[in-house]
């Protein structure tokens, strides 16, 4: 019966399928903790039970404005337009010759108009025997029957047989529903038909119910969403954190642990090569004592983003703690050596930064030593790890700023 106004609550229904779908998917791909997925969880589940008791809510307050509407406001319409209609009778104003042999229906037409504008409502008399008299569409007055018009036909004789008072009935025509108020007027033995469609009448009042609903669901959603957004966010942070050195901005050993263990699956599946680049920079414990930890700091920092620039996309820099450095880098020892090569010289070619001495400025040279390997069946990480780094003390041995294979 109330169709369109069920059409009315389908937006924010559907905007919340859709909103609950995207939060479910955030909620399944987003990097989450266990914890977080369980207060997500809640938080979903008391935001349905909020839509839930909307929608019962939405529902009960349009069960309560239709029956007023139709107990209260259509009667009240219909007996207003009945009593002008019996001033008008009485005093002769609008509607002369009503009765007796000069009664013209037509005479009337203006006025139903007027109540038309009016009221908001399609008003007409019908006779007894149920053709109407009085419309303000012509082409049906006195031509159509009310036993023969779509929807109304089925109650016609119902209304026709119920002459005193006021009585509402209710008829669905072309996919809408009308309220009709019935009348009779004894003075001109018609009845005063006063139709309303639900959508007119009623449509404000359930839009902005229906509106209102829409916007908790959304403000709802709109809360859950920077929620999740910003556990997201700072879950993405602490993620980071966790395998990211502070200082330089590298990875650490857990990032290193994880990844080399997907370049050892990836060798023994595919047989794809990945080598080990073990890096520190010479002299360092003498640039600490002579410069300072700040300087020391500033230094590796420098370094770790030189080697971030020479090193390609898909190798992974790690530090392994002081002025040590990993790079772990896809291919074989022939590609690994050409890119340890490129970071020697860079660092060795690069004015890292000056040192200051109160009245003069130096500049301050900072070289590296390497060593590099390449993963071979049977490795394990510390193998690996030893033999690059005899390789790494066998540069610093032979002079240092110079790279040994392993």
């Amino acid at each position: 019966m109330l169709i369109s106004y069920r059409k009315n609550f389908n937006r924010p229904l559907n905007i919340t399928l859709t909103g609950t779908f995207m939060l479910s998917q955030l909620l399944t791909e987003g990097r989450l903790s266990v914890k977080i997925k369980l207060i997500l969880a809640v938080a979903i589940l008391l935001l349905s039970g909020l839509i839930i008791s909307n929608y019962f809510n939405y529902k009960a307050f349009r069960k309560s404005t239709r029956n007023t509407v139709v107990n209260i406001i259509l009667p009240l319409t219909c007996d207003n337009i009945y009593n002008e209609i019996q001033t008008d009778l009485k005093y002769g104003k609008n509607i002369p010759d009503l009765t007796g042999a000069g009664f013209k229906m037509n005479k009337i037409i203006p006025l139903l108009r007027t109540y038309k504008e009016l009221y908001g409502s399609i008003i007409y008399l019908v006779d007894t025997s149920g053709i109407i008299q009085s419309h303000h569409n012509e082409k049906l007055a006195e031509l159509a029957n009310i036993h023969k018009l779509k929807g109304i036909k089925d109650i016609a004789d119902t209304i026709l047989t119920a002459k005193p008072g006021t009585a509402v009935y209710e008829f669905n025509r072309n996919n809408e529903h009308i309220y009709l108020t019935v009348r009779y007027i004894p003075e001109i033995n018609r009845f005063l038909f006063v139709e309303v469609n639900e959508n007119s009448k009623m449509g404000d009042i359930f839009k902005n119910i229906a509106n209102n609903v829409l916007f908790d669901i959304l403000i709802s959603f709109a809360t859950i969403a920077i929620f999740i957004f910003s556990l997201n966010y700072y879950q993405g942070k602490l993620d980071h954190m966790a395998v990211t050195d502070e200082l330089t901005g590298a990875g650490n050993r857990r990032e290193f642990d994880a990844q080399f263990r997907k370049s050892v699956y990836n060798y023994n599946r595919n047989g794809t090569p990945f080598s080990i680049i073990i890096f520190n920079i010479d002299n360092f414990k003498n640039l600490n004592n002579t410069m300072g930890h700040i300087t020391g700091d500033l230094s590796i920092k420098a370094v770790a983003a030189i080697a971030r620039d020479t090193m390609r996309l898909s190798d992974l820099l790690v530090r392994w703690g002081g002025d040590e450095f990993i790079i772990l880098a896809q291919g074989d020892i022939d590609s690994a050596f050409l890119a340890a090569e490129r970071l020697r010289k860079q660092v060795e070619t690069g004015e890292i930064f000056t040192k200051y001495n109160g009245r003069n400025a130096d500049k301050c040279d900072i070289t590296i030593s390497c060593g590099v390997s390449e993963f071979k069946k049977g490795d394990t990480l510390d193998s690996i790890l030893a033999r690059t780094n005899a390789a790494l003390y066998k540069a610093k041995f032979e002079g240092r700023n110079r790279i040994y294979r392993g």
